[in-house]
């Protein structure tokens, strides 16, 4: 059996469907016919998703127009299926996920934290409160 780098998203894909792939499927050694056989699956499914976004967006932009600098918050937090994305940039978090405190954080909550932090939060456990201190991390001011 001879494993390599599993395959990543195209460059072309990069402001699309790129980061929900890499999102859903991180860096491993695979078999070869993992590569060939699974990976472009996995590469549909990461584009049903960014379809599943955009059609989100366009209902978005039916309500508030198709100027994001219009819109009430630049970094809208979506939930597609059990997963957390963003109708503002290309942002996206498979599941929820574990903080470094223990506590499971659900998909719509990162969502949201996204969304409330405009941008700002992307899901890494360094940004989780500690227990101790239940406010919301400050987000400063540009």
């Amino acid at each position: 059996m001879k494993l390599q780098q599993k395959r990543r998203a195209p460059s072309n894909a990069a402001t699309t469907w790129g980061p929900y792939y890499e999102a859903l499927n991180p860096p491993c050694l695979v078999d070869i016919i993992v590569n060939w056989k699974v990976v472009p699956k996995e590469f549909e499914r990461a584009e049903r998703l960014w379809q599943q976004r955009q059609g989100k967006r366009r209902a978005y932009e039916t309500v508030y127009g198709a100027d994001s600098e219009s819109w009430p918050t630049q970094h809208p937090g979506i939930t597609l299926g059990a997963n957390a994305a963003c109708l503002g940039c290309n942002w996206f978090h498979a599941g929820g996920r574990h903080g470094s405190d223990g506590d499971y954080e659900q998909y719509w909550k990162l969502a949201r934290r996204h969304d409330a932090s405009n941008g700002a939060f992307r899901g890494g456990n360094d940004e989780v409160p500690s227990r101790t201190d239940p406010a919301e991390p400050k987000i400063d001011e540009l």
